[in-house]
């Protein structure tokens, strides 16, 4: 039976390979010169790309549409015209019979970009944005290089135990950027929801806002499971920590939830619903708002004051 490699094996073996190219292929003449001409081309694009803003920087302010445009492709337009510039170099060193691997590495790295860069102006948070676009490019640029499935099974190969649940470096990657990507996506369609359940205007505030919360709560544990599913952790291994943690947390936060249960039991019974006025010891609000667990009160002193649910 074929002995199963170590992830120092998986290791060695990856950078054995990265070496071998570095010493045949990145240092030889033909390579040298494909790297001054992507080099000439990058800063020739960003050059070009200088320029059109500057052309157009005066026109976009005068023509709606350009103006709406402007900010979305902006972005795109040095990459483009670097894809543009070392794609028309591949063909002519074709036409010669010259060596062109770097020109095509070079165009699939800009073009992956390029699609990135346009998927990710959808999203509105910069941050986010960004962390998309490089972790996207990153997994791109390794397939695109063919390191991909060495880094894949190495991060594979190096795994731990918890008990009897084995987990991978792989895994725990992989259950982290699904983590990320469904919660994101949970909170988006809950504040889509959150949009339609507002435009209900036939329906009680109280009964609204109840409606929000408890979806957006199983929204949000509905992405944390599917994420620890994507892991490849069996659900049912984790019951014993489940319940452990649920009873730490349980003993720890009896404040937040009971007023988070005393805040639901408010919505339900309607004796409190948003928008009424509330008075305690002589100070009132002018309207509520309701909160993650306990509403919030602005009062004619221009103070904020919170008042816990569960009183």
């Amino acid at each position: 039976m074929e002995q199963e490699l170590s992830p120092f094996d998986h290791l060695r073996d990856l950078l054995d390979q990265v070496l071998i190219w570095l010493g045949s292929d990145l240092f030889a003449y033909a390579s040298l010169a494909q790297f001054a001409v992507i080099a000439l081309s990058l800063g020739l694009s960003w050059l070009l790309a200088r320029a059109l803003r500057k052309l157009l920087g005066g026109v976009h302010l005068e023509v709606p549409i350009l103006a709406r445009i402007a900010p979305f492709f902006s972005p795109l337009t040095v990459p483009a015209f670097a894809l543009l510039l070392i794609a028309t170099a591949g063909v002519v060193a074709e036409e010669f019979n010259l060596p062109t691997y770097l020109f095509d590495i070079a165009t699939s790295l800009l073009t992956a970009w390029l699609v990135i860069r346009f998927a990710v102006n959808f999203i509105r948070s910069q941050a986010l944005r960004r962390l998309v676009a490089s972790v996207a490019w990153l997994i791109a640029a390794l397939n695109i290089v063919g390191l991909l499935d060495p880094i894949t099974r190495t991060l594979g190969a190096a795994r731990f135990s918890v008990g009897d649940v084995s987990i991978s470096l792989l895994s725990i990657i992989n259950g982290l950027l699904a983590f990320f990507l469904l919660i994101w996506l949970a909170l988006a369609a809950s504040r889509l929801l959150e949009n339609r359940v507002d435009a209900l205007s036939d329906v009680n505030p109280s009964a609204r806002e109840l409606v929000k919360k408890l979806a957006r709560i199983a929204l949000v544990i509905l992405a944390v499971m599917i994420a620890l599913n994507a892991t490849g952790i069996d659900l049912t291994a984790l019951a014993v920590f489940s319940g452990a943690l649920g009873v730490g947390l349980g003993f720890g936060l009896q404040k937040v939830v009971a007023n988070f249960v005393s805040g639901v039991i408010l919505l339900m019974d309607r004796s409190i619903k948003p928008g009424d006025v509330i008075e305690t010891q002589g100070t009132y609000g002018g309207s509520i708002i309701w909160g993650r667990a306990i509403p919030r009160s602005s009062p004619a002193t221009g103070r904020n004051f919170w008042f816990p649910m569960r009183i």
